[in-house]
């Protein structure tokens, strides 16, 4: 069930959350490679991946999901802007 619905949900852009959640790919597989982009783009990219993944599971799935934030205060810019884009 949240195989199917994160794979729905963020298409073939799916190696930019394996990438950085090396876990994940026990759950969707291996993904296909993203093409290379600028930084900014890559930023945004995640930014919306990570934004339509949490949506699928958080929205779409019969039970809730909590993200757990530990450490806040630790937390480099882009991370919080990410958390704050959710």
């Amino acid at each position: 069930l949240y195989r199917k619905l994160i794979c729905e949900a963020v298409g073939s852009e799916g190696k930019v959350l394996t990438d950085v959640i090396p876990k994940l790919r026990e759950l969707i597989g291996e993904q296909p490679d993203v093409p290379e982009v600028g930084s900014i783009e890559t930023k945004n990219r995640f930014s919306y991946i990570f934004g339509k993944f949490m949506e699928a599971v958080g929205n779409k799935a019969p039970l809730p999901i909590l993200l757990f934030v530990d450490d806040l205060q630790w937390a480099d810019a882009g991370s919080v802007e990410v958390l704050t884009n959710l």
